[in-house]
């Protein structure tokens, strides 16, 4: 038995060539347009998903300060309230005070009037004279109360 010829593979032509190079070139050329055109796609994507985070983002901001400005508005309002109530009461221990002072009618100068004070040291220098160890005491127990 003989075998068939062979069948020899010729060289492709210049013109094939340049044929299978033009078809690999607009191929190539084609893939990179497509490559191109998604990485545009996906950039345009994250540009809109980064949008979107920025404006929730400033809502949030905005609905937090809005809400930090309401608290503040009620701690302000809280704290004048606060105020003018210590203003009062000590308003009304001072005049209290006072009037029990008054109503002890023991003689002592209010510390807090220099020029009652004053009275009282020039009163009780001017009443140095020889006196009992009691009065004396009772003088000093007297002073005592005014730095009280």
């Amino acid at each position: 038995e003989t075998m068939p010829p062979k069948q020899r593979k010729s060289k492709p032509s210049k013109t094939e060539l340049e044929r299978i190079k033009r078809e690999d070139d607009e191929r190539r050329a084609a893939e990179e347009e497509d490559l191109r055109r998604q990485q545009e796609k996906e950039e345009e994507e994250r540009r809109e998903k980064e949008q979107q985070e920025r404006e929730e983002r400033e809502k949030h901001q905005a609905v937090e300060k809005e809400r930090f400005d309401a608290e503040k508005k009620e701690l302000d309002e809280i704290e004048k309230k606060h105020e003018a109530a210590l203003n009062k009461l000590k308003t009304e221990q001072k005049v209290k005070a006072k009037w029990d002072r008054y109503m002890r009618c023991d003689g002592c100068p209010d510390p807090s009037v220099e020029r009652e004070l004053n009275t009282y040291v020039s009163l009780w220098n001017d009443d140095m004279g020889v006196k009992e160890i009691g009065q004396v005491l009772r003088e000093c127990e007297q002073a005592k109360q005014v730095g009280d």
